[in-house]
């Protein structure tokens, strides 16, 4: 039972922060990479630049194998990544396998927020990816 309450308040205390994060950046509707976005033909590997695009002028870290880059330094990183390496297939398989842990240590890849907090980079993305694809149905 401590434990459950102990989880909760974790949780809330998470919710928290991320809320005073997701407040600072622009929905993404209004964002600028979904303007470009939106410009572009709907591809898996336009969804994936969309992605780059929302974080990269973001005050977020990103932390890969104990060093820490800005999100305009792991933008550049990710296109070049990307255009390397991408060889068609489902933008949230790709974040899946290239976004969540390093190679070839394997560690988990976070992002820092302003706070000191961390949170996995995969799981941003793909929460990102989802409500893109829910504004694209609709």
């Amino acid at each position: 039972m401590i434990l459950r309450c102990l989880f909760c308040l974790l949780l809330t205390l998470f919710s928290a922060q991320q809320l005073v994060w997701a407040e600072s950046m622009p929905s993404i509707e209004k964002s600028e990479a979904f303007q470009r976005y939106s410009r572009r033909p709907t591809t898996e590997l336009s969804k994936l630049i969309f992605l780059i695009d929302r974080y990269k002028n973001s005050e977020l870290k990103v932390m890969y194998d104990g060093h820490e880059y800005t999100a305009v330094e792991s933008a550049g990183y990710a296109k070049t990544f990307l255009s390397k390496n991408y060889k068609k297939g489902a933008a949230d398989y790709w974040v899946k396998n290239h976004c969540y842990r390093t190679e070839p240590a394997g560690n988990i890849i976070y992002v820092k927020f302003s706070d000191g907090s961390k949170r996995p980079l995969k799981d941003i993305l793909l929460e990102d990816l989802g409500r893109l694809q829910k504004l694209s149905v609709g």
